[in-house]
């Protein structure tokens, strides 16, 4: 078993990062824990290797590219920085998207 981290490094806040920390969080079979540190988002899964890459394939396609994303990186840690309590986030539900800004626009 081993303990891995992916850690997206961001420039500020991304609310839709965090939604998806928490829904990892609430969903996942793994032993998961997840954080926020000096604006950077972390997912920790303890699993055998071919769990840990079906999750790694899975993060991978959830987390879209962001204009505020640095870096990325997944390791292989020797303790946890994340906790199994839910990010608290500002809904991204409710934040305005290209869509909301220019339909009146077109109308």
């Amino acid at each position: 078993m081993k303990l891995i981290q992916f850690s997206f490094k961001c420039s500020r806040q991304v609310p839709f990062y965090a939604q998806l920390c928490n829904d990892y969080l609430a969903n996942e079979p793994y032993e998961i824990t997840i954080g926020f540190v000096k604006n950077r988002y972390i997912i920790e899964a303890v699993g055998e290797q071919a769990q840990l890459e079906a999750l790694a394939d899975k993060i991978a396609h959830d987390f879209l590219l962001s204009i505020w994303l640095l870096e990325t990186k997944v390791e292989e840690i020797s303790h946890r920085e994340g906790s199994v309590v839910p990010l608290v986030n500002t809904s991204h539900k409710q934040l305005p998207f290209c869509a909301n800004i220019v339909e009146p626009f077109i109308r």
